[in-house]
């Protein structure tokens, strides 16, 4: 069995397979805090292991989180974090200097309490485009064995896979942004889709209505005849030809100005983006354009003169269109007048004429609801083909982000000991879509949620999206097996709360397995760290942690829940074979991390009470009194151990 206690080897930098860009490597080579709990500290570091010690409450994770919000800002860090950064670091000046490893570069950066940080080279040229917060530039590792022990536990969300992300980062945002813009689309595309569908419910609404004009067209009598009976029908067919007249002549004013604002923005265009010579004539390469620019004014004057020609026709058309509507009033005046004195002179035809008409104008307008029916569908129809595409490219870019955390994964397991085993599953963190599901059944009156968001979350978001839209009971019930009523029920929550549209792509990430062998080499039994011991959480991710990549390191407290077996063995080891090729910076109470690590210096750190304070800077020698005093416990207590194990 692996015990807390049992080594870990964890391999270089060197050895590993991780030389993306983004692992460039780079130090940091001091830091310098003004106001705040650390009212004035200014520290020297050096490029190996950086031990910071002393009592507690003497500031050493204030000093840890100057580090890290220093850097990369307090912005979605936990409420500890922020707490901390707010009581001991919102009133302070903090002032960081590294160097790359690259090129020599250095770079300082400054941020004063909550404020954006300001990042300027060493010769204090500012780098205003660098956006350091999104962690990119002078990425930096930094955990709290809480925050250590929190990756262990958590199986869905985003930690684990931060961990194979920030080794990609470059390329993850890049394609992120790519994800973004493609559900930009999707979202547009469902915007559209919900718009058409809306439409078409009002046509298949207003047409029902109508649904049975035919029918009462068909069962119309023969208007009685009388002698205004035909000259009745044919005004009441005048009256509607008058209605269509009135309505193509407002159209047709519209489409003019609509010409008439192209024309002008075509005579625009060319004036301003269309020169009228390329070489001034003080050029000595005049002559040679000269046939150009006449050319260029032989343009201008014929877009000048066909834009005059069509803003005049459409003046002239304007003018008779005009001169039209007069006419065309006053003969509809004439018409509506006379077709009046023709229905007070016979009534009965009258109304007879006029309920035939009114049925053969809902004929009409069923027709033509059918018609905008049809032509809707076939929209709808090519909105759906346009979302295939778009969903299509949606979902290859998704497996681009899959693919490169696989790539991760295999470039860890490379280098982490086989104790320690990682994994990806595509798209397995369901947390969202559960939530989701768990939501729609909100207010449903349904029993037992969680057994009924397990069942309906074995279908893929896109299949039960499919379902939902169908009503496909039979397929649902025969996967969920809840019974047939239960399983309509469950299934009308569904469809009531869930939009089809958004289910169908709702993002499934990706799931991290970090297993720990808790069996032996020859009958491995591999448990995920989640269900690990609190010491085994740590001695999973530990070494991964350690060696994953070639930037600062800032852990604090990392012995926290670890015997000092493991620690000497496994983490003592860890950091002696890595220290050449990354700088590390531990806060510890535990001697073995300075000491069997052998730190290349020592921060020793103490408090008044009201401020914290560097009390002294050194080597392990320079250093070793106070290690025995707040490490060993004094060195009386140091001296008593080693009789007591009988040590000389």
């Amino acid at each position: 069995m692996v015990r807390d206690t049992e080594p870990i080897e964890v391999a270089a930098p060197e050895r590993m397979g991780l030389n993306h860009p983004v692992e460039n490597r780079w130090f940091l080579s001091s830091i310098d805090i003004r106001g705040g709990f650390l009212e004035a500290v200014s520290i020297e570091l050096p490029e190996g292991l950086t031990c910071i010690i002393g009592p507690r409450g003497s500031g050493k994770s204030t000093l840890a989180e100057a580090i890290r919000g220093g850097l990369g800002g307090v912005e979605g860090a936990s409420r500890d974090r922020q707490e901390l950064f707010r009581s001991n670091l919102a009133k302070s000046a903090i002032t960081l200097r590294a160097r790359s490893e690259h090129d020599g570069q250095t770079f300082v950066v400054r941020r004063e309490g909550r404020q954006p940080a300001v990042l300027t080279t060493g010769e204090g040229k500012v780098l205003s485009a660098v956006a350091l917060d999104r962690g990119t530039f002078l990425p930096l590792d930094a955990y709290t064995s809480a925050e250590i022990e929190t990756i262990a536990d958590e199986t869905l969300g985003p930690r684990r896979r931060g961990l194979l992300d920030e080794l990609r980062a470059t390329d993850l945002l890049e394609i992120q942004g790519e994800i973004a813009e493609a559900r930009r689309g999707l979202e547009a595309s469902a915007d559209r889709i919900r718009a058409s569908r809306r439409g078409l419910v009002d046509l298949t609404e207003e047409a029902q209505a109508l649904v049975d004009a035919r029918d009462r067209l068909a069962a119309l009598p023969v208007a009685p005849a009388s002698e205004h009976a035909a000259a009745l029908a044919t005004a009441d067919q005048q009256r509607l030809h008058n209605e269509a007249e009135q309505k193509r002549a407002r159209k047709l004013f519209d489409a003019l100005a609509g010409v008439e604002a192209d024309c002008l923005r075509v005579a625009t265009t060319a004036a301003r983006d269309v020169p009228t010579e390329i070489a001034a004539a003080q050029s000595a390469n005049a002559a040679l354009a000269a046939s150009l620019h006449e050319t260029l004014a032989v343009l201008h004057s014929a877009v000048t003169e066909h834009v005059a020609a069509i803003q005049g026709a459409i003046d002239a058309a304007r003018v008779a269109l005009r001169a039209s509507e007069v006419l065309l009033a006053e003969a509809h005046l004439g018409q509506a007048s006379a077709s009046a004195q023709l229905r007070e002179r016979d009534r009965v035809a009258e109304a007879a004429v006029r309920e035939r008409s009114d049925a053969e104008r809902a004929v009409l307008r069923l027709a033509q609801l059918e018609a905008r029916q049809t032509a809707a569908r076939g929209d709808e129809q090519a909105l759906l083909v346009e979302r295939q595409s778009l969903k299509a490219k949606y979902l290859v870019l998704r497996e681009r982000v899959s693919a490169l955390r696989e790539e991760v994964v295999g470039e860890l397991m490379a280098v982490v000991p086989g104790q320690v085993r990682l994994g990806l599953r595509r798209s397995a963190d369901t947390l969202e879509y559960q939530q989701l599901v768990s939501q729609a059944l909100h207010g449903s009156g349904l029993r037992q949620h969680d057994a009924i968001v397990e069942s309906v979350t074995r279908f893929r978001p896109d299949e039960l999206a499919q379902i939902v839209r169908a009503d496909n009971l039979g397929e649902f019930e025969a996967v969920c097996r809840f019974g047939a009523d239960r399983a309509k029920r469950v299934l009308d929550a569904l469809r009531q709360a869930l939009d089809p549209l958004t289910l169908e792509v709702l993002p499934s990430d990706d799931v991290v397995s970090i297993e720990l062998n808790v069996g032996t080499p020859d009958d491995a039994i591999y448990r995920d760290a989640a269900h690990l011991s609190r010491g085994q959480k740590c001695t999973a991710l530990l070494p991964l942690l350690l060696a994953r990549r070639r930037t600062p390191l800032v852990v604090d407290q990392p012995e926290d829940n670890l015997d000092n077996a493991f620690i000497f063995r496994t983490v003592v080891e860890s950091i002696r074979r890595l220290k050449p090729t990354r700088q590390l910076l531990f806060i510890t109470h535990n001697a073995n991390i300075p000491v069997l690590g052998e730190a290349d210096c020592i921060v020793v750190m103490d408090s008044d009470g009201r401020r914290g304070f560097v009390r002294k800077v050194g080597s392990l020698d320079e250093c070793r009194e106070d290690i025995i005093e707040l490490l060993e416990g004094g060195a009386a207590a140091f001296d008593l151990r080693r009789q007591r194990y009988g040590r000389s």
